[in-house]
Order: structure tokens, then C-alpha cells, then sequence
């Protein structure tokens, strides 16, 4: 059965959800920064995408002649974790392979998502230890859902940089090697309910590794510090009062995939017996 629980620090206060390790309230003093969880629009908050980010083709994961079965994100935001650590500003919670992973998903880990309140930001460290004397393959993303008063409509991400970013078109959930221009050597996106009419902006490759969101006023609500990771998407839904910001080290599919898992696009490959660890920060400005 799953559980809350909150941590704080100062005026910064956390709680996280045993189910899928999923960040539910995010607060300083008494501004809440993170998503109610509509289930009217949509009931997620902050959920983890692992092992996969987006979709497979077909939903089909080939491995060394075997086919699976894993679904849109993977398995994370729908497990149990469990405790491994907790203090005033901290908490660990970790997912182990077992019976029920090996029926999607062939290899043998344990992530763990250690959350901290350090100063005036959040830390997020996720950490995959291969378990196995055998590579291991895998890919990792975020995808937090943060509070926009009003919708996205007028609402702005200033990246840390200006760039040349390019969106990433998809058919359905999978890409299509189509896209366009958003901007240009610019390091603001002026946001519209209709950039998000058929997905996401999908931008692969980004150089920027940090960005503050604005809400329609003219507020900045929050940094986000995405250092270690490769791509980043930006998603709602067309009239919701929310943007989530999703760094990935990962892709969907594309349309043409031939599902073959150690090939995929931006896969992380772990060699046997060893863990890598990732880290982004959010600053409640």
C-alpha cells in the first residue's frame, strides 16, 4: 500500500508518493508549485519515466531474440517503491527488478530516487545499478507538472542561452523525423495553447542545461537546472492550467523502429555490476 510522506527545510516543504516515487506538493511557504493532479485533465503530478521514455512501436521490446511487452514510459510511475532512507530534508525510495519486471523488461536493478531540500532548491538523483554481470539497457526522464495560474497561454521558458531549437513532430505517439523551426538564435519561447495541440515540443540535443518558467504575468515561478541530461520536452494540455518540463535521456520510437532495444534512440548502456547516477534541480523562485 503506498504512503506519503513530506520532508522540509526551512520554508521549502516536499511530499512524495511511494506509488511510482512521484512528487505530489512542492511548496514555499504556502505557494504550491507543483500540479493538483486533476483527473478531470490530467491525474498525474510528477511521474518517472522508467525504463523507457515515450513509446515503443507497437509497444514491442526485442532483446537478444525475445520479444516484450512495455508500455508508454515504462513501469516506474506504476510501481510500489519502498523506503531505503529518510531524514528531515530527504528521502530515498527505491524499485527492484523482480518477476513481475522480468515479464516487460529483461534485466536485473534497482533504481533509486533520493529527493532532497538543500538551500533554496530541490535535488533530484536518480541512481540505476546494474545488478547483473551483463550490460544493461536503458532509458531515464522527469517529467513534472508545475502549477500555471491562467495556462500556458502567454506564459514563457527562458533558456539559459539562446539557440537554434527545433521541435520534433510525432504520429501518434511515435516520432516521424518531421519538425520546425521554434526558434531562432533566440533564448525565449513565448508559449501558445496551440503549440501543444498535436503533443509536445521535442528537442533533442539541447544546449541549454537550465531554464526559468514565467507565467502570463510576467512571474518566474521556477529554475530548472537539467545538467546530465540530454533532451528536453516541454508538454500540457491545450487549456490547462500547467506546463511540464521533462528533461529526457531517452526518445519514442519512430515509426519505422525496428524495436530493437540496444539500438534505440539515446539508449543508456550500463555495463554489468555498475550504476550511473543523474540529477536535476528545481528552484522555487
Amino acid at each position: 500500500m503506498s504512503k506519503r510522506i513530506t520532508v522540509t527545510n526551512g520554508d521549502l516543504s516536499l511530499t512524495v508518493d511511494t506509488f511510482g516515487a512521484e512528487i505530489k506538493s512542492y511548496k514555499k511557504g504556502n505557494t504550491e508549485y507543483i500540479w493538483c493532479g486533476d483527473e478531470n485533465v490530467w491525474e498525474g503530478t510528477a511521474p518517472i519515466l522508467f525504463p523507457i521514455c515515450g513509446a515503443l512501436k507497437d509497444n514491442t521490446l526485442l532483446y537478444d531474440g525475445k520479444k516484450y511487452n512495455l508500455s508508454m514510459h515504462g513501469f516506474a510511475k506504476l510501481s510500489n517503491f519502498v523506503i531505503a532512507d529518510k531524514g528531515k530534508n530527504y528521502i530515498t525510495l527505491f524499485l527492484k527488478s523482480d518477476n513481475d519486471t522480468f515479464k516487460s523488461y529483461p534485466f536485473e536493478f534497482i533504481f533509486k530516487v533520493k529527493f532532497e531540500l538543500s538551500d533554496d532548491r530541490l535535488n533530484v538523483y536518480y541512481k540505476v545499478e546494474n545488478m547483473s554481470n551483463e550490460k544493461m539497457y536503458f532509458s531515464l526522464g522527469a517529467h513534472e507538472g508545475f502549477a500555471l495560474s491562467g495556462g500556458v497561454e502567454g506564459a514563457k521558458v527562458k533558456f539559459d542561452k539562446a539557440d537554434t531549437l527545433y521541435t520534433n513532430f510525432v504520429t501518434g505517439p511515435l516520432l516521424n523525423g518531421k519538425g520546425k523551426k521554434v526558434t531562432d538564435n533566440q533564448d525565449t519561447i513565448v508559449l501558445s495553447n496551440s503549440d501543444f495541440e498535436v503533443d509536445a515540443f521535442i528537442f533533442k540535443n539541447i544546449s541549454s542545461k537550465k531554464l526559468s518558467l514565467y507565467d502570463k504575468k510576467g512571474n518566474k515561478k521556477i529554475t530548472y537546472i537539467y545538467d546530465n541530461f540530454k533532451n528536453l520536452l516541454l508538454w500540457t494540455k491545450p487549456g490547462a492550467e500547467f506546463l511540464c518540463v521533462e528533461p529526457w535521456n531517452g526518445m519514442p520510437d519512430s515509426i519505422d523502429s525496428e524495436c530493437d532495444f540496444s539500438q534505440k534512440e539515446d539508449i543508456i548502456e550500463l555495463n554489468g555490476n555498475s550504476s550511473i547516477t543523474f540529477k536535476h534541480t528545481i528552484i522555487a523562485e
